[in-house]
């Protein structure tokens, strides 16, 4: 039992020092990006590495923002689906680089975060 403890607190740990993007359901956030029907507020943001990014679903419609297949594993992320009018889990980026993301559910909704040191 003890062992299985110590496996579980090194992985936890392990896993808390990744870098990368993480979520968070704390809704404080460094940015906001509103997510209107057919497209996102702003479609080019910068921020530094550490910063977080929340989405606002601000349309009538369930939204995602979901970084583009190819992404650096330690940049990736997904909001899942964001109903109207709620906000999205917390995403913080701990490593420098550019990802493009799009909605899962209208491809026409495009943007793209530069995270910069």
């Amino acid at each position: 039992m003890r062992s299985s403890i110590k496996v579980l607190v090194g992985v936890v740990l392990a896993a808390a020092l990744l870098p990368g993007a993480t979520a968070n359901q704390d809704k404080k956030a460094d940015h906001t990006v509103k997510m209107l029907d057919g497209k996102f507020d702003k479609m080019d943001i910068k921020i530094k590495v550490g910063q977080s990014v929340l989405w606002h679903n601000d349309g009538d419609k369930t939204h995602t923002a979901t970084s583009d297949d190819g992404t650096d594993k330690d940049l990736a992320f997904d909001t899942k689906d964001v109903d109207p009018k709620k906000d999205s889990k917390v995403i913080t980026f701990k490593k420098a680089g550019t990802v493009s993301y799009h909605c899962n559910l209208h491809k026409q909704m495009k943007g793209r975060i530069t995270i910069e040191k």
